[in-house]
């Protein structure tokens, strides 16, 4: 008798099979979570110039079209072969960027460099000043309990100065420890930013790998896609991937323009006022301001700290510049540049800062806006498909409430 195996029941037969088989990889997964830890940490550390090539590819895939299809294509009158005008093209972007990087450091960092040996040097001032108010608190408090150790009405203030004086001395001897602490971490550190130089390195060279053969490896992506998937879905993730560089190649470079000149004004600025360090600072605001929303303000906090240890009137006065600088970016120079790169609302930047800020750390408060915008148009992508299958509208304000309709 010929066996004809029943298609229902072979497959709930290989369902069953699949989920018991995810059950028990699950199952292993979780008793050996440190042996699986070590494996990522290892696959990650692996990867990582990868990530860092994509990354400097993508920051210098603007100045590589600029040279290739523009500048190298009408010298030769288009005459040059395409790999030779790439070749080309890449001696021409990185060199460009290794000067600019030299003309940086030779310009700024000799300055940046003289603020931050001021500012150290005057840390000794500082911690004798606080020494000093230190040991005239304490004498004074100890003289205070000796003249009224038999008063019983004063033993409540002798209990509260002889906690003062052990939770200070407490401190000072954490502090020690700390400090002490801190030679095996300096250590630890080193390493890694030793090996955080050797993947940079790798990554540079990766890069350059990438923007030479980047339209070869786009088709290569696009040809896996097409094969594994729907042709209407390989078209829904190419629109995707397009709207994603869009937003991201947008905002970034916006944003780096509009970080260096608010930059530049800071330092102007500042040395009208005559406020000290003013390339610091002003280094410290430029960095910061490529955060929305809290960037001046997360780079206004370090700036006055420091001006108020030299001079608190010339605080107060840094404090009042960066309040105008900030209303300057935001309502004037950032909409020039910027326009609309995101498409999303000053509650969603801020969610999306919050948000990322708590997943990432610093580096979300930095890509947090343009990878949200991404995520946000996905979810108005599926919201306008399904909305379309039921023949419905798609315009946000068809559903506000007639009593509440939306303020244009």
């Amino acid at each position: 008798m010929k066996f004809r195996p029943n298609k229902h029941y072979t497959g709930i037969a290989i369902y069953a099979f699949l989920v018991l088989a995810a059950v028990i990889i699950f199952y292993e997964g979780v008793q050996n979570i440190d042996r699986l830890s070590g494996y990522f940490g290892a696959a990650v550390g692996f990867i990582q110039p990868v990530v860092y090539g994509f990354v400097f590819a993508y920051l210098l895939n603007p100045l590589l079209r600029l040279y290739d299809d523009k500048l190298l294509r009408f010298l030769s009158r288009d005459k040059l072969k395409p790999g030779t005008r790439r070749t080309l093209a890449l001696v021409l972007t990185y060199p460009t960027v290794i000067i600019a990087i030299i003309a940086f450091v030779a310009v700024v960092v000799p300055q940046l460099v003289e603020s931050i040996e001021t500012l150290f040097n005057n840390v000794p001032s500082y911690i004798r000043a606080l020494e000093e108010l230190y040991t005239t608190i304490t004498n004074n408090m100890k003289d205070y309990q000796l003249l009224n150790e038999g008063a019983e009405s004063d033993a409540l203030m002798n209990s509260v100065i002889s906690m003062v004086i052990g939770t200070t001395e407490g401190l000072l001897e954490q502090a020690y420890e700390y400090l002490t602490g801190l030679v095996p971490q300096i250590l630890t550190a080193s390493a890694k930013f030793t090996t955080s130089i050797i993947n940079i390195l790798l990554g540079i060279i990766i890069s350059i790998y990438f923007l030479f053969d980047r339209e070869k490896l786009f088709a290569q992506a696009r040809k896996i896609a097409t094969a594994i998937f729907p042709q209407r879905a390989t078209t829904l993730f190419y629109d995707i991937a397009m709207d994603s560089h869009r937003v991201f190649s947008g905002f970034i470079s916006g944003k780096v323009i509009d970080s260096i000149i608010i930059g530049i004004l800071c330092f102007v600025g500042m040395t009208i006022l005559r406020l000290p360090y003013a390339v610091l600072i002003s280094v410290i605001v430029g960095v910061t301001n490529i955060i929305p929303y809290f960037g001046p303000f997360i780079g206004a906090i370090p700036g006055i700290l420091i001006i108020l240890i030299d001079d608190p009137i010339k605080a107060l006065w840094f404090a009042i510049f960066i309040l105008l600088l900030q209303q300057f970016d935001g309502n004037v120079l950032g909409p020039k540049i910027l326009g609309d790169t995101t498409g999303l609302s000053a509650l969603w930047v801020i969610f999306a800062i919050m948000l990322f800020n708590g997943v990432f750390g610093v580096l979300g408060m930095f890509i947090g806006v343009p990878l949200f915008a991404v995520i946000y148009n996905l979810i108005k992508r599926i919201v306008g498909f399904f909305l379309r299958k039921k023949e419905l509208s798609t315009n946000t304000r068809d559903y506000a409430s007639d009593k509440n309709p939306l303020i244009k």
